[in-house]
C-alpha cells in the first residue's frame, strides 16, 4: 500500500490566520486601553465633584451652626430688648436723649450746595462766551 503524503498547509493561509489573530488581538487591547481612559477621565470628574459636594455640605453645616445660634438668642429675652432699644423705644419710666448734629456742620452742607449752583451757573455762562 502507498502511504499518502500528508497535505501540507499553504503558506498564505497559516499567514492570514496569524495576521487576522494579530490584528483582532491589537483591536481589542486599543479597545480596552481607550475604555480604561475614558474610565479615569470620568473617576477624576467624579472625584470633583464629590470635593465640591464636601465644600458645600461643610459651609451648610456652619449655616446650620449660625441659624440654630440665632434661634437660641432670639428665645432669648435680652436679645428682643436690644433690638427694641435700637429701633428707639423705651422703658416705661425712663426718658429718650436724642443727640442734634452741631451747628458748626450745617453752614458747611449750604456751603457746598452753593458751591454747586454757583460753579454750575460759571459752566453755563462760560460756554455762551465761545
Amino acid at each position: 500500500m502507498i502511504a499518502k503524503k500528508p497535505k501540507k498547509k499553504k503558506f498564505r493561509e497559516g499567514i492570514f490566520f496569524e495576521i487576522s489573530i494579530a490584528l483582532l488581538m491589537l483591536f481589542l487591547i486599543s479597545f480596552l486601553v481607550i475604555s480604561n481612559i475614558k474610565i479615569s477621565k470620568k473617576s477624576a470628574e467624579l472625584k470633583e465633584k464629590i470635593q465640591s459636594l464636601e465644600e458645600q455640605i461643610k459651609e451648610a453645616e456652619e449655616k446650620k451652626k449660625k441659624m440654630e445660634s440665632g434661634i437660641y438668642q432670639a428665645g432669648q429675652e435680652s436679645y428682643w430688648e436690644e433690638k427694641i432699644r435700637a429701633e428707639g423705644y423705651v422703658k416705661e419710666g425712663e426718658q429718650a436723649v436724642v443727640v442734634l448734629p452741631s451747628e458748626e456742620n450745617q453752614p458747611a452742607q449750604a456751603t457746598t450746595s452753593s458751591n454747586f449752583s454757583s460753579s454750575l451757573l460759571d459752566k453755563i455762562k462760560n460756554f455762551f462766551n465761545y
